[in-house]
């Protein structure tokens, strides 16, 4: 399997459409099937993370916001363990509650985890997507998504009438064995380790996704990296990748 081309997935306006019957800020703030904000998972979440959200009560932007909004951060961060094998692409696997109760996923899934919750804030958010060239995989990872390019996710949200790029996915654990430091919040990749060494270099073709859906998700992920969508929607274990460096 050959990695994918930095230009497989251009588009005219590379932004997913957005209906015209709503303001932007209106169609950022709703609860959807993958962005479940009403759902009672989450809402019980955000009030016990995010100091002074009054149950996940929506309301006005600020620096309390800010805050709430780098707490969720730090608790999607490292509360969720980072992981790509063995992971589900099913419907019921890419929504926001699903993910807070799973406890894991990787970068699409701890970016919709957080998207969820700062909608419920009343910050409006939308996932975006971009094509990178990581060296920081295992051999087997390399192998699962057949090369260095990588279809990554992770999140916009309107902070102070500007947006603002978050990764909440790499944990500090995770960045312990790498070598690396972790992002913080507002930071958006890992571009060079502690010894000047580049990691993971954006090669363009940014998307947003205001209102994702799982179809257009796997959509994705298929072209991107066949082997990780399976007939049963589960990413394949590590185990099927392990040795050779291809599918066992």
């Amino acid at each position: 399997m050959n990695a994918i081309s930095q230009t497989e997935f251009t588009s005219e306006s590379g932004v997913d459409e957005e209906p015209e019957a709503e303001s932007e800020i209106e169609f950022t703030l709703r609860a959807t099937p993958v962005l479940d904000h009403e759902s009672p998972r989450i809402v019980e979440f955000v009030a016990e993370v995010a100091p002074g959200s009054a149950g996940g009560t929506r309301g006005a932007a600020g620096a309390d916001v800010r805050e709430q909004c780098r707490a969720l951060f730090y608790a999607v961060r490292d509360g969720i363990d980072y992981e790509v094998f063995d992971t589900g692409l099913r419907d019921a696997d890419l929504a926001g509650s699903a993910v807070l109760e799973a406890g894991r996923g990787f970068c699409l899934h701890k970016s919709i985890l957080y998207a969820t919750a700062v909608r419920r804030l009343g910050v409006p958010s939308r996932l975006a997507s971009s094509l990178v060239r990581n060296h920081l995989s295992s051999p087997e990872l390399t192998a699962l998504v057949g090369g260095e390019v990588f279809l990554h996710w992770y999140v916009e949200i309107q902070l102070d009438g500007r947006w603002v790029k978050v990764t909440p996915v790499f944990n500090r654990l995770l960045c312990r064995i790498y070598g690396i430091a972790p992002l913080e919040f507002e930071g958006i990749h890992h571009a060079f380790d502690p010894q000047g060494l580049k990691r993971m270099e954006f090669l363009g073709d940014v998307r947003l996704h205001p209102d994702p859906t799982p179809d257009r998700i796997r959509e994705l992920i298929q072209s991107a990296h066949p082997a990780m969508v399976t007939p049963d929607l589960r990413v394949p274990s590590r185990g099927r990748f392990a040795g050779s460096g291809s599918p066992t």
